[in-house]
């Protein structure tokens, strides 16, 4: 429960106070706090809800297989496979966030700065990016979470 607790302070500290700011107080939605502040806050906002999300994922997971293994104790979460899923958790959440840091940048239409998303570069270096490599690795975390007790039970034991 603290990783959901982790995410949801991700979320009070930096989603909801400058989303705050950006919508509410400026009805043009104005970015005013600078370029890096732009990079480094959509990348702990893609963060915060990716942990959030996937975390919810594990935990139902996880009963999940306490209820359909439950005669099965090497089916059971030990506290190996917890720290690992955990760390898996995060790994992912930071690896799907990431080029969120790499595309948020600040854009000025009619003399005023908003913090947008532009894929265009990276769009023409890797077509399809925006579509394709998320629904990859949504699809390896789903393989990564069935295939977890297997491997743990292998590999850390």
């Amino acid at each position: 429960m603290i990783i959901v607790f982790a995410a949801d302070l991700l979320i009070a500290v930096f989603c909801i106070p400058f989303s705050y700011w950006q919508v509410l107080i400026f009805d043009d939605q104005r970015w005013v706090f600078g370029s890096a502040m732009c990079s480094l806050l959509s990348f702990l906002q893609g963060i915060a809800v990716f942990l959030s999300s996937w975390t919810l994922v594990v935990i139902s997971f996880d009963r999940w297989m306490a209820i359909m293994f439950v005669l099965s104790p090497s089916m059971r979460l030990t506290r190996k496979r917890a720290v690992y899923l955990v760390l898996a958790t995060w790994a992912f959440s930071i690896t799907m966030a990431l080029p969120l840091f790499l595309v948020a940048q600040i854009t000025t239409t009619g003399g005023i700065k908003r913090c947008d998303e532009d894929w265009t570069a990276v769009e023409a270096f890797i077509p399809g990016v925006r579509t394709h490599i998320p629904n990859l690795m949504h699809f390896f975390w789903i393989l990564l979470l069935l295939s977890e007790p297997f491997l743990t039970e292998k590999c850390m034991v």
